[in-house]
């Protein structure tokens, strides 16, 4: 079973981020994957599901864009394709790398697939989060899974997280849950030490591009991307199991997947403490899986569509 030690915690206060070893079991692996698999099959027909290369391809290349009216609706693609053009953007890609492979994402799996929920749910990530956030109860976010096929030139620029997200306040972390053994040749995240420190929000950007989303708020990020040498970057070769937790604050990014034959494919879930409150934030990603429309900024959190998961006088919430 995995302890979390205080020199754990002290590393994720004091770099915003720390990789623990061991914390899931085979069986939680396997539930992860089924559901990263059945998410990847239904890439197209659900609504925020995308295979970034096509998109990026159709983008960059000036194609009609792949999605008809029963696919991915989470953004209007050809008001994006458009923004990118008139500001010149451009893409960000391994160059020294053989194209072949696919870059795939999908938001609120848990939505959909009990697997996934079992996980996300689940009293050995909630205890984690409560621990590393000092909260008092913690409630699950949301999911995101992530797929570079080997061959994946697309990079992942880096970025803050807090701004795809419509939140407000600091009690918030992400796990990164490699299925298959990750290094920086094929796609594991780098980390900026320290960035969640930096008392500054960043715009949200469209992940293979540096561009922010149109009208978002925030600071410009700095370009990390070109300049990884200046800044204080963690990698971290990860096996199934592992878990990497970073502060909804901290900057990250990865390469593409330089393998032949390793797809690196990993699960985002994120848990927030009873200090986060609803924002609506300009240039957030839509949430078309969850109906969020009629929310108020300053409203607490609250089942269903933010499951409580744990609380410090009490066993985790059962998931379903």
């Amino acid at each position: 079973m995995f302890h979390m030690t205080s020199a754990d915690v002290e590393t994720f206060h004091r770099d915003g981020v720390v990789c623990l070893r061991g914390v899931l079991t085979p069986a939680a692996i396997e539930d992860l994957g089924d559901a990263i698999e059945s998410a990847i099959g239904a890439i197209g027909s659900t609504p925020t599901g995308y295979d970034v290369t096509a998109v990026a391809d159709a983008v960059w290349r000036h194609r009609e864009m792949a999605y008809g009216p029963e696919g991915a609706n989470q953004y209007d693609l050809q008001a994006l394709a458009d923004y990118v053009h008139a500001q010149g953007a451009q893409p960000l890609r391994d160059s020294d790398l053989k194209a072949g492979g696919r870059f795939l994402l999908d938001t609120g799996v848990w939505t959909r697939s009990h697997s996934m929920r079992r996980v996300a749910l689940s009293n050995a990530l909630a205890e984690v989060a409560g621990v590393l956030l000092d909260a008092r109860h913690v409630r699950f976010y949301d999911d995101q899974i992530f797929v570079k096929e080997p061959g994946t030139v697309e990079r992942t620029a880096f970025h803050q997280d807090l701004g795809y997200f419509n939140v407000e306040g600091d009690q918030g972390c992400v796990m990164w849950i490699p299925i298959d053994r990750a290094t920086r040749a094929t796609g594991s995240l780098g980390y900026v030490r320290g960035s969640h420190l930096w008392n500054a929000t960043f715009k949200p950007n469209m992940f293979t591009t540096r561009l922010a989303f149109p009208g978002s708020e925030g600071d410009d990020l700095p370009d990390i991307d070109s300049n990884e040498a200046d800044y204080d970057i963690v990698y971290f070769d990860v096996e199934p199991g592992d878990v990497v937790v970073h502060h909804f604050r901290t900057v990250h990014g990865s390469h593409g997947n330089a393998s032949t034959t390793q797809t690196r494919r990993a699960a985002s879930l994120r848990y927030v403490g009873e200090n986060v409150r609803f924002r609506r934030r300009p240039g957030a990603p839509a949430q078309p899986h969850r109906p969020l429309e009629h929310w108020a900024d300053g409203a607490e959190l609250c089942d269903p569509w933010f499951p409580l998961v744990w609380r410090r006088d009490k066993h985790a919430v059962a998931a379903e």
